[in-house]
């Protein structure tokens, strides 16, 4: 299974091959023991001028894949390794699982040249003993990779779905409980696969007739209209290039996800608003209100990270927009005369976003659902102050979980009689049935990312 699919055969140009293996290892390593964030460091590899573009493509795969797959290959060395996992250096084990992946999900390069360049990148590192090892280990896969036993899936699912699909066990516990063993199965194998990149066209741009035109002629083979949403395009592995061309930086286009669009559509802007986006950062949102608003009104941003508010500002300055105001703040605080709406895209635990975030499912704890959940009860409390009578809250996130979502609608409406939940009628495009005026939004039920939307009315 090959999570970036027509990114399998790379040879390497500038760089030979072990140098390229002892790259990835370095990346990895900067991910799993010191905390760096992988869609970071996949852009900083699309960035660097250092690199082919054989190389760029051979290291997004293969250091997302063992991101993507860790714990299902690190199954498959407790297999054939007769050292523990925890007590593997771990820069041998992250050379075992580079190659691993290629061995089992990849298969980027031939078998022997996989082995064999492991072994020389960990002779040269760590001398021949340790390479006699990792010899030994990746030869044992290689003759065995067909025969991997996991857990029964009939006397242990949780287990058995978690490695082999490579998930922490109490998600997987949590999502059985609530959807049950093929659902989940399937919402992991999203979580796995690579999706179309979705760009919103400018609308604000006279001439955006002319993009879509270039659009079609460059990526006729990749690029495809979205029918319910018509300012908006899927790309199938775009060209990095796209975002280095003039149409991106003046400002034809931005990236947005349906469920990201849907929330702003939900608060239907309209011209001469006054719009309160309250957690802002990094401004995707915040412009697209002000589109739909065609720049007529006002949108005030608010965010407490004042780097990330840099990005809200650089964002509305490439898109032509001048309605947007930012301001530093801490959204459960932020105090100003009541707006007309408030949009709360609430900090999450984000597990609607497997499929871009891939290493968040390593990083990310049962605890830190009640933790987030917690602030954005606090966040919606402040909210409700920050709206009129008669205006409304939408409250959204990019994750399924309950504590996260309904949990916190339900217990605001019951702390506040002056709210009512209000339909939210746009989701009839997409054959979308609400209860309880909020939706949450399943990538195996919905075909998008996960994510949750609720619209709410302040009556008096």
């Amino acid at each position: 299974m090959d999570f970036f699919k027509g990114l399998n055969e790379y040879k390497c140009a500038s760089m030979d091959s072990v140098s390229l293996r002892k790259t990835a290892v370095n990346y990895l390593h900067r991910i799993f023991y010191h905390s760096a964030y992988l869609n970071i460091l996949t852009s900083h590899i699309a960035e660097s001028s250092k690199l082919t573009a054989q190389e760029k493509g051979y290291l997004i795969d293969v250091v997302t894949g063992v991101v993507v797959w860790r714990k299902k290959l690190e199954w498959i060395i407790s297999q054939y390794s007769s050292v523990s996992i925890q007590k593997l250096e771990h820069r041998i084990l992250l050379y075992l699982l580079l190659a691993i992946y290629e061995l089992v999900e990849s298969h980027s390069n031939p078998d022997y040249t996989i082995v064999y360049d492991t072994v020389e990148s960990v002779k040269q590192e760590k001398g021949k003993q340790t390479a006699g090892f990792i010899n030994g280990v990746l030869r044992a896969v290689q003759n065995g990779k067909n025969i991997i036993q996991f857990p029964y899936i009939e006397s242990n699912p949780v287990k058995n779905i978690s490695i082999r699909y490579s998930h922490p066990e109490w998600m997987i516990e949590r999502w059985t409980e609530r959807y049950g063993i093929n659902d989940t199965e399937h919402l992991c194998q999203w979580n796995n696969s690579k999706h179309p990149i979705v760009i919103r066209v400018n609308t604000l741009k006279p001439d955006k007739n002319r993009f879509i035109e270039y659009i079609n002629k460059e990526y006729q083979t990749s690029a495809s209209s979205i029918n319910e949403f018509p300012n908006f395009l899927k790309i199938i592995s775009p060209p990095g290039t796209l975002f280095h061309t003039a149409w991106f930086t003046n400002g034809y286009f931005s990236v947005q996800s349906i469920p990201s669009a849907l929330a702003v559509m939900a608060l239907e802007p309209t011209e001469g608003n006054v719009i309160i986006d309250l957690c802002s950062a990094p401004g995707g949102k915040a412009a697209y209100i002000a589109e739909l608003m065609g720049d007529k009104g006002r949108v005030i941003a608010v965010d407490i990270n004042s780097n990330r508010l840099k990005l809200v500002r650089e964002t509305a300055k490439r898109l032509g927009i001048t309605c947007i105001t930012t301001v530093c703040a801490d959204g459960t605080v932020f105090d100003c005369p009541p707006a007309d709406k408030v949009l709360l895209d609430a900090p999450c635990s984000g597990f609607g976003t497997l499929h871009q975030k891939a290493d968040i499912r390593w990083k990310r704890t049962k605890k830190d659902i009640y933790e987030l959940a917690e602030i954005q009860y606090r966040l919606m409390q402040n909210a409700s102050r920050l709206v009129k009578p008669g205006g409304v809250i939408v409250y959204s996130t990019c994750t399924i979980e309950p504590e996260e979502n309904e949990e916190i609608i339900i217990k605001f409406l019951k702390n506040n009689y002056n709210f009512i939940g209000e339909q939210i009628s746009l989701l009839s495009c997409l054959s979308i049935t609400l209860s309880n005026n909020y939706v949450t939004l399943l990538p195996f039920k919905h075909n998008i990312d996960g994510s949750f939307i609720a619209k709410l009315q302040r009556i008096e």
